[in-house]
């Protein structure tokens, strides 16, 4: 494709990583994610909510791997895409600690806030690749692990 298509097509380099990421969030499965009210406990939308997402970063984890690196290498193009497609996962983070808040799941020396950052963290799809590519674990591991390390982080234990 020259650069006069993508320009025509996309308005621009940004335009056509911002269609690419829409694409992936649409028939990679990203907005099909578990419904909340199949799941009237906190904790257990949170692990199903984890356990469907390895699959689709192991299934486009190419694709994802190129658009994290790229979006260090151009911030500009790329990397508004990736802020996106982050800051959309973050809402879903805290929309998660502030459920498992309000149902008392917490650990008390974890706040809602800090509980977001760490749900964050733990169920980026750079956590999953360092497990899956950087330790060569089978993708129903990473997702045992994800739910393990989430769950630790910020869960009160039991249940």
């Amino acid at each position: 494709m020259s650069r006069s298509t993508v320009y025509l097509v996309f308005g621009s380099r940004a335009g056509l990583f911002d269609a690419l990421g829409d694409d992936l969030r649409g028939r990679g499965g990203f907005d099909r994610m578990p419904d909340p009210a199949a799941a009237p406990d906190a904790r257990r939308h949170l692990a199903d909510s984890i356990r469907a997402s390895v699959p689709i970063f192991a299934e486009h984890r190419q694709v994802l791997r190129v658009l994290y690196s790229m979006a260090h290498l151009d911030p500009e193009s790329v990397g508004g895409a990736v802020r996106r497609i982050a800051e959309a996962r973050a809402a879903g983070m805290r929309w998660h600690a502030d459920r498992l808040d309000a149902e008392g799941a917490l650990r008390a020396d974890v706040t809602p806030e800090e509980a977001a950052h760490l749900l964050w963290a733990t169920t980026s799809f750079e956590f999953f690749d360092q497990l899956h590519s950087g330790r060569g674990l089978p993708a129903d591991r990473v997702a045992d692990l994800m739910v393990a390390a989430a769950e630790r982080a910020v869960l009160k234990p039991g249940r």
